[in-house]
């Protein structure tokens, strides 16, 4: 028995190890490529690239490890000069039909950084993109892009597209919220963002989400005082009974429904 006990301990010990270490190679991908683009991701933080270094860059965001192709694009929003903003966005505007979403979605969010609205027409496909956070940050750059150009109404719709995105991940849709409540304000219309929220809200008035969301659109708004009340709503412990989430047929189940029963909950995410 103890033998048995001792070999199934190893097993999965060696089971830990070996998820330990895929992790370590999802999230950190070794080689030259990744080392390199690393290293200009700190290089951003401290000076300006050089146009040698753009050109890496550049190389670097149509490598074969995705890893690498979407921290080079990261670290192309670092530009400083027209030329090495024209080759940024060319090459932003390269990865928008990537194969993998997450250097689709770290495209969009580049061309929002160093592009103007003449790059809106490559960002408008991604708005019928098949993963909902490629549709978010189409949304957000678009509505980012529109706000620079002092194109305020067509901001304020496009940072309200980001808010309905559905099946996404809510932590995503609080800088979006921001977006809008920034973008209500330079238009003269706080209150617009306010009630949008109000909106969302009301279709479904236990999400913490939104609540949070209401209270960034009040501070907005200047009013402190109904901002700290969806604060604290927001941060408010809800009941387990009020838990919703979708199974992976996308049909939604409530822990109310499994009183009683042992219930395991698996969260994950494709990166």
């Amino acid at each position: 028995m103890k033998h048995h006990l001792a070999a199934a301990a190893g097993t999965l010990a060696a089971a830990v190890a070996l998820v330990v270490l895929l992790g370590a190679a999802g999230y950190a991908a070794t080689g030259a490529a990744f080392e390199r683009v690393r290293h200009l991701q700190e290089v951003a933080r401290q000076r300006p690239f050089t146009n040698g270094e753009i050109d890496q860059l550049t190389s670097l965001a149509s490598d074969k490890d995705w890893h690498v192709r979407a921290r080079a694009l990261t670290a192309l929003g670092h530009v400083s000069t027209p030329e090495q903003t024209a080759k940024a966005v060319k090459a932003m505007r390269e990865a928008l039909t990537d194969r993998s979403d997450v250097v689709r979605a770290y495209a969009a969010t580049g061309l929002s950084l160093v592009g103007d609205t003449s790059v809106i027409p490559a960002l408008t496909p991604l708005l019928n993109d098949p993963q909902p956070i490629v549709r978010l940050r189409a949304d957000r750059a678009i509505g980012k892009l529109y706000l620079a150009a002092g194109e305020t109404d067509k901001a304020i719709s496009a940072d309200e597209a980001a808010l309905r995105v559905a099946d996404v991940d809510p932590a995503f849709l609080i800088p979006a919220a921001r977006d809008l409540v920034a973008a209500c304000q330079k238009a003269g219309r706080p209150a617009d963002a306010v009630a949008f929220v109000q909106s969302l809200l009301a279709d479904d008035p236990t999400n913490h989400t939104y609540m949070e969301m209401l209270a960034i659109a009040y501070e907005g708004a200047g009013q402190p005082d109904k901002a700290a009340e969806w604060h604290r709503k927001a941060q408010a412990v809800p009941s387990p009974d009020t838990l919703r989430l979708k199974d992976l047929s996308g049909k939604e189940q409530t822990l109310a429904a499994y009183r009683g029963k042992l219930v395991l909950l698996n969260f994950f995410a494709s990166w």
